[in-house]
């Protein structure tokens, strides 16, 4: 299983129902992610007060990551700023394979950095107020 089949198998949030008819909103905190999101905070680098490097976390009931990109042995894990931006990134590992003079094959590994979707893309979100008859968020 990818990591983002282990994503599409998250656990549903419960039904925006409630038997008092006087309620008309809810309250959400916030919301969760798919399993296989991986998380990267904001924190100082080693001696400097101004530069920032990306350092590996995990979200509160997630799982560790599946794929080899992310699974680091060493810990903490760092990414720095500059490679990662406000769109967010998107890795993809695959096999690859070329032919090459006289018939030779080679195989290997190859990875691809791509832009993510942006800051939504995630669909994590806080403070935030449904309306229990359209069942519309309002942020």
């Amino acid at each position: 299983m990818t990591g983002y089949e282990a994503g599409q198998t998250n656990e549903t949030t419960a039904p925006l129902t409630t038997d008092d008819e006087n309620v008309k909103i809810r309250y959400v905190v916030g919301t969760t992610v798919p399993k296989n999101w991986t998380p990267f905070i904001a924190v100082h680098a080693e001696g400097s007060v101004s530069e920032i490097r990306l350092q590996r976390a995990r979200m509160v009931g997630g799982e560790p990551p599946r794929g080899w990109l992310l699974r680091e042995p060493r810990s903490p894990y760092f990414v720095e700023e500059e490679e990662v931006p406000r769109t967010g990134v998107y890795v993809e590992r695959s096999w690859q394979r070329a032919r090459w003079l006289g018939g030779r094959t080679f195989i290997w590994i190859g990875r691809r950095k791509t832009a993510g979707r942006g800051e939504g893309w995630s669909q994590l979100l806080f403070d935030q107020i449904v309306d229990l008859q359209t069942k519309k968020i309002e942020p």
